[in-house]
């Protein structure tokens, strides 16, 4: 139990594990203390030590064009949370997006100072996940870059530039986030950036 005043409360929205959608998040807030950290779900009060987090899982989704942050922390119990970087509807919020990049970095830090801990420090998505995005990102890319390319080599009707811009501009998030989200273990002593500043 976390004793006294935390040392750095963060505003973020959490999610439980297995959340289904709803259309506004309710559960948001969660402080750092010396030991551990505190939050609610709903409404009901953890505290738990530093000690009880089994892993840490960092990631990006899209939504639209904007690309949102999650880190997933799992306890000892098997519980979970996460910290979103989206506002409360869900979507981008830049000033949600800085405080979670100031959140995950903290954490990290904090962890990373934990004597024989033997956290679980992850990013990306699952290998199947990622793999369905490159077959996605094969069969766009032909449909929008490949197929303009030979048909503007055939006919040389240059309007079909503009396909090939709008075909670039599409892909473009998807390229990068399958990239980004490649599976990985990493050092808490050097988060992945690309995952963490949106």
């Amino acid at each position: 139990m976390n004793a006294g005043k935390p040392e750095q409360s963060y505003d973020l929205f959490l999610r439980p594990d297995g959340a289904r959608f709803v259309w506004t998040i309710p559960d948001r807030g969660i402080a750092l203390y010396p030991d551990g950290l505190s939050f609610a779900l709903g409404g009901e009060s953890r505290d738990p030590a530093f000690e009880d987090i089994a892993a840490v899982h960092l990631q990006t989704n899209a939504v639209g064009q904007s690309i949102l942050g999650t880190c997933r922390i799992r306890f000892a119990d098997d519980s979970a949370i996460s910290v979103l970087s989206s506002g409360g509807n869900g979507l981008y919020d830049g000033q949600q997006a800085a405080l979670y990049g100031s959140f995950v970095r903290d954490l990290h830090a904090r962890l990373a100072a934990l004597p024989n801990a033997a956290i679980e420090f992850t990013a990306g998505y699952s290998a199947a996940r990622r793999q369905f995005g490159l077959v996605i990102l094969v069969i766009a890319a032909a449909f929008f870059l490949l197929l303009p390319t030979v048909l503007l080599l055939k006919t040389k009707e240059l309007s079909l530039l503009s396909s090939l811009y709008f075909g670039a501009l599409l892909l473009w998030p998807l390229y990068r986030l399958v990239m980004t989200n490649t599976p990985n273990r990493y050092d808490p002593r050097s988060p992945p950036a690309e995952l963490i500043d949106l």
